[in-house]
């Protein structure tokens, strides 16, 4: 009790490290769709220099160690088990809500995973009259490679298009609004795909003047 009483006082110092830990290691910018094995590193050090910094915070505000070394392993694992329960309890909850969806339905892929490839998946998880069953996402981006997007694998562009449609048994593709077809890339996955009877549809944004449009 008297432990808990001494750190409610140094509480601001605790936030802020943990912030500052969390700014250094770039979490802020991460985007909470995404989750992958190697942010356990991440966060495994960040809660590291959260509660170094904290101790240091501590020692130049504190005449006395008022604290034992086991507080700071303790309170940087409760940082690191946080990270991991928040954002994995994000991806538990959009499998268990994509679940009845994802059952039946034409197996399809995603060709783009950026603000555009977002519009795609919500597009067709909101209308379920589609008949569409969301297999994963297709990126060139090696960063991406191996992540998850709202559960979904993200696999690998035109090198591995072939096996992707084979080994997932792939009816389609949606290609989301911002993926432009002259681009070669795009030329070799499209070809491909309809080399194996994959049909291929793009997702369209249109911007009309209903001024000009009789309603």
């Amino acid at each position: 009790t008297v432990l808990i009483g001494r750190f409610l006082d140094y509480l601001p110092f605790a936030v802020g490290s943990v912030f500052i830990s969390f700014w250094i290691f770039g979490i802020y910018k991460k985007s909470w769709r995404l989750f992958a094995i190697e942010d356990y590193i991440t966060y495994f050090f960040a809660s590291i220099v959260g509660s170094v910094l904290l101790f240091f915070c501590i020692l130049v505000f504190s005449t006395t160690m008022i604290f034992p070394p086991l507080f700071y392993i303790f309170f940087q694992l409760t940082i690191f088990f946080s990270l991991i329960l928040s954002r994995s309890s994000f991806l538990v909850f959009q499998l268990i809500t994509d679940r009845e969806t994802r059952k039946n339905g034409k197996r399809v892929l995603i060709l783009g995973t950026g603000p555009d490839g977002e519009i795609a998946y919500q597009w067709i998880k909101d209308h379920p009259q589609l008949n569409m069953r969301l297999v994963g996402f297709i990126s060139e981006s090696q960063s991406l490679r191996a992540r998850k997007i709202h559960g979904l694998s993200v696999f690998g562009g035109s090198n591995e298009i072939a096996k992707i449609l084979l080994v997932g048994k792939i009816e389609g593709i949606i290609v989301s609004p911002d993926v432009q077809k002259t681009d070669s890339m795009v030329t070799q996955i499209i070809d491909q795909c309809l080399s194996h009877g994959c049909w291929v549809k793009k997702v369209t944004l249109v911007i009309s003047d209903l001024s000009k449009l009789e309603l």
